[in-house]
């Protein structure tokens, strides 16, 4: 309004901002209050929960500097390990893009973790908890399978062009849905851990992403390579039934939750090796 009043050039400004309807002045002071009261409750709440806030701010400051560090530093080192074993560039560069994309998705669950945590459906330190098993069972794992293990499994499978790629990426899937069954066996103690179904509920949905992610490109896989000569007919249905295994239906006992990822792993693995069986063959 003052803005308004010192831009009025001349009476005919001056007296249009004179007759503008304004608010009742005590309904100004009432909004006012109101919006200082706000702020002050948020401010209290900081006060209040300032070491929980600083939790947040060195779980964010630890992922964000472990991420800038793979992007900055890993790709470089890991291209020429590769050329070092004789990896043709297309697939290593096809396998640092895949790394790169787990990374990142790891990377975009932390803030709806951490927000789960401030919304109060976790207690922090579950969220704590939760954020150093990801660190050690799936970032840690990922970075182990992709500098280390998939140039042997390379070696071992590329011999046949023809097949080498399908079993490779096979082999490279059963490994992955090692590292996820191995997760969901980690974080097992935290969700019984959580009193209420809502907690349970987020953590199983949040942990889900993966494995389901893990699916679809396995699905994609064989829709793209066109591998449907080399495996059973029911491949893609057994996929999709796996991909229907929902371990919400077990949140209240945990020896049901324990079963069902055995079963879970079990099926894979059974699938798994029927699809390199069929590969084999051909």
């Amino acid at each position: 309004m003052i803005y308004e009043l010192n831009n009025a050039k001349n009476l005919q400004a001056v007296y249009k901002f004179n007759k503008k309807e304004l608010p009742d002045f005590y309904l100004i002071a009432e909004q006012t209050s109101a919006m200082f009261s706000e702020q002050l409750l948020k401010v209290e709440m900081f006060k209040n929960n300032q070491e929980t806030f600083n939790q947040i701010a060195d779980i964010h400051e630890k992922w964000r500097n472990n991420l800038r560090e793979f992007l900055n530093v890993t790709k470089s080192h890991f291209n020429k390990h590769c050329k070092k074993n004789n990896i043709e560039e297309e697939l290593f560069t096809k396998w640092y893009n895949e790394w790169s994309e787990i990374r990142l998705s790891i990377e975009r669950h932390i803030e709806p973790l951490i927000k789960a945590g401030i919304e109060k459906v976790l207690p922090f330190k579950e969220i704590i908890r939760i954020s150093d098993l990801t660190s050690k069972f799936l970032t840690d794992e990922y970075d182990q399978l992709y500098s280390k293990q998939l140039i042997p499994i390379y070696h071992d499978h590329y011999s046949d062009k023809k097949t080498g790629e399908v079993l490779l990426t096979l082999e490279k899937e059963s490994l992955i849905h090692k590292i996820l069954s191995k997760f969901r066996s980690k974080i097992e103690d935290i969700i019984f851990d959580v009193d209420t179904n809502e907690g349970r509920l987020f953590i199983v949905r949040w942990a889900q992403d993966w494995y389901e992610e893990q699916i679809d490109n396995i699905v994609t896989f064989t829709a793209n390579k066109d591998v449907s000569d080399k495996i059973a007919k029911d491949t893609l249905k057994d996929l999709h039934e796996l991909k229907q295994r929902n371990f919400e239906t077990v949140l209240l006992d945990k020896k049901a939750y324990a079963e069902a990822n055995k079963e879970l792993t079990d099926a894979f693995n059974a699938l798994m090796f029927k699809m390199r069986t069929e590969a084999d063959k051909k």
